[in-house]
């Protein structure tokens, strides 16, 4: 088929980029999620489901920085439901094999 223009998904964007910001800070202040939370006042369960976007295949992660993600692809996909392990579990589910 044609290719498709990108179009970023600026909630998917803005969660994806923030969730590496937030594993880059534990990591470097050696935090775990219930202290990074407490100490930045931030909701532990939204950060632990925030934190799963961060497991992502580096196609998928790729992808929707540059816009080219499945079109039906959404934030919920990854907050609301079961991210698999495996990337290439991942790669099927979220239907880019």
């Amino acid at each position: 088929g044609t290719p498709q223009t990108p179009v970023r998904d600026e909630k998917l964007f803005n969660a994806l980029t923030l969730a590496f910001k937030y594993k880059n800070e534990m990591q470097e202040r050696g935090l775990s999620i219930t202290e990074y939370a407490h100490k930045y006042h931030i909701d532990r369960s939204n950060l632990g489901r925030l934190l799963k976007l961060t497991l992502l295949a580096p196609k998928i992660v790729n992808s929707i920085l540059d816009g080219t993600q499945p079109r039906e692809l959404k934030i919920e996909n990854f907050t609301k439901d079961e991210v698999p392990h495996l990337w290439a579990d991942q790669l099927k589910k979220y239907g880019y094999i």
